[in-house]
């Protein structure tokens, strides 16, 4: 029998993911008891005002962030990288047509992440390796992981010295966010309604739901971290709006338990710049690659739970 490619499913069951229910009750999100039920707006104006302070506030705090002279630079990144995802996750609750008109806001955003997206992985990759280093299952790789620790961190200095705070970087960034700052107030969200957000809701969920359901049995890094992508885009916008049906403390735990899939693959990658010995690497890898497939397994049968690409009740 032929050897099944990476990306094949294993234990496939599609009726699994079609008849799973949806799990009902309240949630906490990260804005608290400032949280909107969007069924509770009481004015087309609610939703539009809504959606604008809220793009205003984390636009404003990752230029803060960046502007600061003093503090962890690698969380100012990984934290303003996280509120221009949280903005870019929102805008796509819109209409087709208002995203296009919103389209040069959507590309700056994009650019933004780009730009601090380098910085990120380069902590992240270090942040993934430290973590698998402290497990007491890794006795045998500490050594080999102690080593390419040493390698990824110079590295990391190396890229920061190329990317000074008042650097020409870093200066564009600030500019950048500044001018989408004074842009929000020009932003068409003013007749935004919540048959809008609904249905932009539902569009995340269902995609969600398709992607899992593609995903289901896979082991392929890139395709199941995009898969994460789009379920972490549905928990940012919930968040924001959030639907009374969708659990969203065990959505954000299915995003986490993805997150620490793969952090196992950025560990692969990692390895694999530090230029160790085809040996070390390998042990590595076998190590990883058990460990990342069994999470997967479980982050499926958990999304199972969650997700359903059926009639999306929201």
């Amino acid at each position: 029998m032929a050897p099944l490619a990476d990306n094949q499913r294993i234990g496939h069951n599609p009726a699994r993911f079609a008849r799973a229910p949806l799990t009902q009750g309240a949630f906490k999100s990260r804005f608290g008891e400032n949280v909107t039920h969007f069924e509770s707006f009481r004015s087309v104006k609610d939703v539009g005002e809504t959606l604008r302070t809220a793009c205003l506030h984390e636009l404003e705090d990752a230029h803060a962030r960046l502007t600061a002279d003093r503090g962890n630079r690698d969380i100012a990144v990984h934290e303003s990288r996280k509120s221009i995802r949280r903005v870019r996750a929102w805008l796509r609750l819109l209409s087709s047509n208002r995203r296009a008109a919103l389209k040069d806001a959507d590309q700056s955003l994009r650019a933004l992440r780009r730009t601090l997206g380098p910085l990120r992985d380069a902590a992240s990759r270090i942040a993934a390796l430290g973590k698998l280093a402290r497990k007491r299952d890794t006795a045998e790789l500490k050594p080999v992981l102690a080593t390419a620790l040493v390698d990824l961190k110079a590295r990391k200095a190396q890229l920061w010295r190329r990317h000074p705070r008042r650097g020409l970087a870093f200066t564009r960034l600030r500019e950048g966010l500044a001018a989408l700052i004074r842009s929000i107030p020009t932003w068409p969200l003013h007749d935004v309604d919540a048959r809008e957000i609904r249905r932009g809701l539902k569009r995340a969920y269902r995609r969600a739901a398709q992607d899992g359901e593609k995903c289901f049995g896979t082991k392929g890094a890139v395709r199941r971290h995009s898969w994460r992508g789009r379920v972490r885009i549905f928990l940012l916008q919930a968040q924001l709006f959030a639907p009374t049906n969708i659990d969203l403390e065990r959505l954000k735990a299915l995003v986490q338990q993805m997150g620490d899939e793969n952090d196992l693959a950025q560990v692969e990658r990692a390895i694999s710049l530090a230029g160790l010995d085809p040996a070390a690497r390998a042990a590595v890898r076998k190590y990883t690659r058990t460990h990342r497939y069994a999470l997967a397994k479980r982050n499926d049968r958990r999304a199972a739970r969650l997700l359903r690409a059926e009639t999306v009740k929201i």
